[in-house]
């Protein structure tokens, strides 16, 4: 069966038969074009090629907190319906399985092939919170490479949420951001984790937590 996107050229493929007749072909193997112009690109529609990776805290409420002062203190870990919260992100290393022996916690996938990170999104609805000041929800990537359980942030894998939650926290006040990655590579066998945290404008105010719904996408080219 023809290909809608191939043009018929004289010039390459198979065209006309004898006499102008049939365009049937009779040669064998694959038509091979002679020249660019024989082929036409299909129309993308503005769609970007890849795969999408769900990630959503599900039945689990995603925990956030900060220190004193605003800054990050722990986090939560985003699965596939699954959350993990109380997250250490102090040092930006995450040691993974967590918890004891008998009931690891690990919500890490593994790449199956090389791939590009090409974009991000991601949203967080407030369901408690106590926190006063501004406070900025983040989403970002964590990777270990094959054969270790040490994640690191993979640079420039993240996205800020918008607009900032204002406290006292309302009920379902809702935040979202997505953003264009540079291309990030990854490897076969590495493990990405999606990390959700919050730091905040809260000045010398107690460190503030504040608990919520999670999810985000992340496309892997």
């Amino acid at each position: 069966m023809a290909n809608k996107y191939f043009r018929k050229h004289s010039g390459c493929g198979c065209s006309g038969g004898k006499n102008g007749g049939s365009n049937n072909c009779t040669s064998r193997g694959p038509f091979q074009a002679i020249d660019a112009d024989c082929i036409v690109t299909p129309p993308s529609n503005g769609v970007v090629g890849g795969s999408i990776i769900p990630f959503s805290s599900g039945t689990i409420p995603a925990v956030l907190t900060t220190l004193a002062g605003g800054l990050v203190g722990t986090g939560s870990l985003i699965g596939f319906g699954t959350s993990v919260p109380s997250l250490s992100l102090v040092g930006g290393l995450i040691e993974l399985p967590l918890g004891v022996a008998i009931t690891p916690l690990t919500e890490a996938f593994s790449m199956p092939r090389a791939g590009t990170l090409t974009a991000i999104s991601a949203s967080f609805t407030a369901t408690v919170g106590l926190a006063l000041g501004n406070y900025t929800v983040n989403a970002q990537v964590y990777r270990a490479p094959a054969g270790s359980t040490s994640f690191t942030l993979l640079t420039g894998a993240t996205v800020d949420l918008s607009p900032a939650i204002v406290g006292p926290v309302a009920l379902a006040q809702t935040v979202q951001g997505t953003a264009t990655l540079p291309s990030i590579p990854v490897a076969a066998g590495d493990l990405l984790i999606m990390v959700f945290s919050v730091s905040g404008s809260g000045g010398l105010l107690d460190a503030a937590t504040i608990t919520g719904t999670a999810s985000a996408g992340l496309n892997i080219a």
